[in-house]
């Protein structure tokens, strides 16, 4: 077997290595989690606190409208299988903009939101609003090839039906599972596995 070769084979055996120890899974189910607090008088709520996590088919992210060819609707349905039914809007569609990083105030009921509003909708439990107000910030907004939701993260208050006592919470949703942060462990035998594939190189070849 010919130097050229053999260091061939080695080289593509460090890059397999360093991918399975440095790069996080592409393949893990999806994720969402939704944490609400409900004060005395909401009706979506019923007053009661929730912390809810739903996986895998139990998701399903979707771009309803989009402004420009990116997304300006989004929505989130969560099925029962463990956990009560929920369905999440968020939309700028109404202001003419995509969704974006950022804050919105004065938001309408999605569906019915009118010019220069923001759209926002929670349903829990199959208790919907017929008219709500509230507003909503976004943490995190990443869109993949398609207008494919990869990553979302928002905080809401909303008041159904005109009425004081609001509902507010926290909506996290990832397509991949949770990121996971590179360890510096692993970062440091990436970078030494690296270091050694580029000794072998030039001791191979020193001796041609």
């Amino acid at each position: 077997m010919s130097n050229f070769v053999r260091s061939k084979r080695i080289a593509m055996f460090f890059a397999v290595v360093i991918i399975l120890l440095v790069v996080p899974s592409a393949w893990a189910d999806p994720i969402a989690m939704l944490t609400m607090q409900s004060q005395p008088g909401d009706y979506i709520g019923q007053g009661q606190s929730y912390n809810l996590t739903y996986t895998g088919s139990d998701i399903v992210a979707q771009v309803i409208q989009t402004v420009a060819g990116s997304p300006a609707e989004i929505d989130f349905i969560l099925w029962p299988t463990t956990n009560p039914f929920a369905l999440l809007y968020f939309g700028t569609n109404q202001l003419g903009t995509p969704l974006e990083v950022g804050s919105y105030t004065d938001a309408q009921r999605a569906a019915f939101a009118a010019p220069g509003h923001a759209g926002l909708d929670v349903s829990f439990d199959h208790r919907g609003s017929n008219t709500l107000t509230g507003s909503f910030d976004i943490t995190q907004l990443v869109i993949g090839p398609g207008n494919t939701i990869q990553a979302f993260q928002a905080n809401f208050i909303q008041h159904s039906e005109g009425f004081a006592p609001a509902l507010s919470g926290t909506f996290t949703y990832y397509a991949n599972g949770i990121p996971v942060s590179e360890p510096s462990s692993l970062a440091f035998i990436g970078t030494g596995l690296l270091g050694l594939m580029a000794a072998f190189r030039k001791k191979l070849t020193a001796r041609v």
